[in-house]
């Protein structure tokens, strides 16, 4: 028998108090104890997935465990821990009193800070000063990930996200974040889930892409454009439909689609496609009196071309779909072989903290683990049609690998497989 998650969310001034959830993964990591190093993309999981199964012995009248991430409103992340568990006094004591440090931390350091608007398309991840991520929730409309950096008088920002409604709230975290600083955009790449959030900008601040992402975005964008146009309304109404017979795992990868078609409907009465007006062909600095940010493209890795964004003063990168962390990543728009390429340049960077396109923040780890997983299903894909088992009855059959069968979007898997096997069959002729 199952049972439902307690969810609680106590909100002051300047802290939450919140139950987490997988899309926390990334914080939890980091800071499931300020004494430790790190944990693991897989260990946060387990951390989460515990802290969840001891809620569900929750009944009313009756708590035998509570943990509450406490969460610095200013920056979206978690500073510490605090709760009840009734199973070991002796361990109350302790999660309340690292819950004691971090008010102590927040107390101190926050006094003369303002709130910062809060959305239900993202949350802000702190990872250097005047370096955030904007990491995309599920059911929002954020769908991708973005950045904000404030380069020293200025502010950049990676990705716009898929609809104007969560850029805009993007837009008012910066003036709450830095005030009324001059912006910057990058588009990482030609996909919508990344620059449809351009118009919210536009206005003020120049969007920069390199030359070839522009032209993907004035054709390839438009196609995308117009089969939205045409098909957003009838997808959300099938995945509502879809949604009602699920099981709970089901219906978690289906509120993602419905955040993505759902907002597209809200958008589309006034949504445009902006352009970049600033374009490079392979490399472009940015400096500002704290940073300087690297702009370099690689070709043909997720798109035609995609743009990723390093910090070296911070040890901070940004991949957008380069990279995913905790998903199956979707390569059936790109080259596996160049996208092996771009992982292994990037990977001798002095990077502590990798922003993915979907999925919380990751690390070296997870860069490493994405390329194992591009090898093993090229490995995977070459071996089927080698053996001659790569129809579609067989595909349809493939199971996920249990080192990545707790990723989101499963889906992506079959569609990845199919994808390089057709690459890989001779052509006819």
């Amino acid at each position: 028998m199952t049972h439902p998650v307690t969810t609680v969310a106590i909100r002051t001034e300047r802290l939450i108090h919140r139950t987490v959830t997988l899309d926390d993964t990334g914080d939890v990591a980091l800071n499931w104890n300020v004494d430790d190093p790190p944990l693991s993309h897989e260990e946060a999981i387990g951390r989460v997935q515990w802290m969840q199964a001891n809620h569900a012995a929750n009944a009313p009248g009756r708590l035998v465990h509570l943990c509450l991430a406490i969460v610095h409103r200013e920056t979206g992340r978690i500073i510490g821990w605090c709760g009840l568990d009734q199973r070991d006094a002796s361990k109350a004591r302790h999660v309340l009193s690292v819950a004691g440090r971090a008010l102590g931390a927040v107390r101190s350091n926050t006094m003369n800070q303002s709130p910062t608007t809060e959305s239900n398309h993202f949350r802000l991840h702190q990872l250097a000063e005047g370096v955030f991520a904007a990491i995309a929730t599920n059911g929002g409309s954020a769908i991708c990930n973005a950045g904000i950096i404030d380069l020293g008088g200025q502010v950049l920002v990676y990705d716009t996200f898929l609809t104007p409604q969560a850029a805009s709230d993007l837009r008012q975290a910066i003036a709450s974040l830095f005030g009324p600083l001059p912006c910057i955009v990058i588009n990482s790449h030609y996909h919508n889930d990344h620059i449809w959030g351009n118009q919210v900008f536009a206005a003020e601040a120049p969007i920069i892409a390199s030359r070839r992402t522009r032209a993907l975005i004035a054709t390839e964008g438009a196609e995308e454009f117009k089969w939205y146009s045409a098909n957003s309304a009838q997808r959300l109404e099938a995945l509502r439909a879809q949604y009602q017979a699920a099981d709970e795992e089901q219906r978690q990868e289906l509120l993602l689609w419905m955040g993505e078609y759902g907002g597209v409907v809200e958008a589309l009465p006034h949504l445009r496609v902006c352009l970049p007006t600033i374009t490079f062909d392979d490399r472009l600095e940015i400096h500002g009196a704290r940073y300087t940010a690297e702009l370099v493209a690689y070709e043909g890795g997720h798109t035609g071309h995609d743009t990723v964004l390093y910090l070296p003063q911070a040890g901070i990168l940004f991949m957008s779909d380069l990279l995913f962390v905790g998903f199956h990543p979707y390569l059936a728009d790109g080259d596996p072989a160049q996208l092996l390429k771009a992982l292994r340049a990037v990977s001798p960077l002095n990077a502590n903290d990798i922003v993915p396109g979907h999925g919380p923040v990751g690390t070296s780890g997870d860069l490493a683990l994405m390329i194992d997983y591009v090898e093993e299903c090229l490995e995977t894909a070459r071996t089927l049609v080698e053996a001659g088992h790569a129809s579609e009855a067989e595909l349809d059959q493939l199971r996920v690998p249990d080192k990545y069968a707790h990723w989101q979007l499963p889906r992506f898997y079959r569609t990845n497989i199919r994808f390089m096997c057709s690459q890989l069959r001779p052509a006819s002729g």
